[in-house]
Parts: C-alpha cells; structure tokens; sequence
C-alpha cells in the first residue's frame, strides 16, 4: 500500500494527471481486446460469401472474457513471426442502399 499512500501525498493535479493516465490505458487495453476479437466479424462485412463461413466459425460472447488475459498479453508481445496477410482477391465497388 506504500503506492497508494504516495499517490495520495501529491497534489491535486497530480493526482487528477494519474487518473486520467489510467483511464486512457484501461480503455486502450479493453478497445484492443475487442477489436482484436472482432477483426474476422468486420473482414466478413465487406466480403460477402466470406460472411456465412466466418459466422459458422464465431465464438461465444463469452470467449472475450475468458481469453482477454491472453489478448493482453499478445498486445505487449511482437509478432514478428507472422507475415503480414495477403490480399487474395480484390471486391469490385458497390452501391449503398
């Protein structure tokens, strides 16, 4: 508890810069995990017949819990390992509703 006992000891502002400093990590952590998870779901939007394969294949909602520690980490380790994904086939333009 020495961290928290420090913390309080500093001035407001101080006190108001670390908050915010925490906020913007937490929620940088979570929006990762999430897109993260839900990167195949927006592939799927703009391809088409990609879509039914992909939705076949789509995990629980719950699997986002169980795997964020997993998520987390893989956000602080470099893949170096994995190429960067080629693009197979190109989507001709199409017209909104």
């Amino acid at each position: 508890m020495k961290l928290l006992d420090e913390i309080r000891r500093q001035p407001l502002h101080i006190r108001h810069l670390f908050m915010w400093t925490m906020v913007v990590i937490t929620f940088s952590l979570v929006g990762f995990a999430w897109f993260s998870e839900t990167q195949n779901d927006f592939v799927a939007l703009l391809g088409g017949k990609e879509q039914e394969q992909i939705q076949e294949e789509a995990p629980s909602p719950f699997a986002v819990i169980k795997n964020l520690p997993a998520n987390m980490l893989r956000f602080f380790q470099k893949d170096n390992d994995e190429p960067a994904p080629a693009m197979t086939s190109t989507i001709p333009p199409q017209r909104l509703p």
